[in-house]
């Protein structure tokens, strides 16, 4: 019987991914039940747009800034319509999004002050994959300490220190979109 490896290790990978994000909405979702008030608009910046040509470790760095910057600003104004310029539609970050803003509508609540700040990037790979050009990156972000609000009161959600991730970018257009992001785990 032949065991395919690669196979098994992306499938735990996604397996830890997706523990992390619940867990982060779990813990969301508990914070909801004792938070408050309005929320902050922000202008969505356009992506930009770099030819293959001009590709090295600032501009994944500005393209990555940017989609945390859309995404950011999508959970804040709670739009799920803007996710569209962060995500490949169903993938399961965009899933997992479209649940958390979901969670705060129900529960009137709005988010300030969140920011993502990528602070390191590595390609990894650059490759055509199912008919699609894919970009790995190995990114180290920290999150922005942020409010959380809503008719009980305000929560302040203290900031993220640096955690690496190993996002799959996947061109659609002119445009990078995310398609996967697994937390890199610290084995030592």
């Amino acid at each position: 019987m032949k065991v395919d490896y690669l196979k098994q290790k992306q499938k735990a990978r996604r397996q830890r991914f997706l523990f992390v994000l619940l867990a982060f909405l779990a813990g969301l979702t508990i914070l909801l039940a004792s938070s408050i008030s309005k929320y902050a608009s922000t202008d969505i910046q356009k992506l930009p747009q770099i030819q293959e040509s001009q590709t090295n470790s600032e501009n994944w760095q500005e393209i990555v800034q940017a989609l945390d910057r859309i995404r950011a600003t999508a959970i804040m104004q709670r739009d799920k319509s803007q996710l569209a310029a962060v995500y490949v539609e169903g993938s399961q970050l965009d899933t997992g999004d479209f649940e958390l803003i979901d969670q705060l509508v129900d529960s009137n609540s709005h988010v300030h002050g969140l920011q993502f700040e990528v602070e390191d990037i590595q390609k990894i790979s650059h490759r055509w994959s199912n008919d699609e050009e894919v970009v790995e990156l190995e990114v180290t972000d920290s999150r922005s300490q942020y409010v959380l609000q809503n008719q009980l009161g305000k929560l302040t959600i203290p900031k993220r220190e640096s955690i690496t991730w190993l996002i799959s970018l996947s061109r659609r257009g002119d445009s990078w979109l995310i398609s996967n992001a697994e937390q890199v785990l610290n084995d030592s």
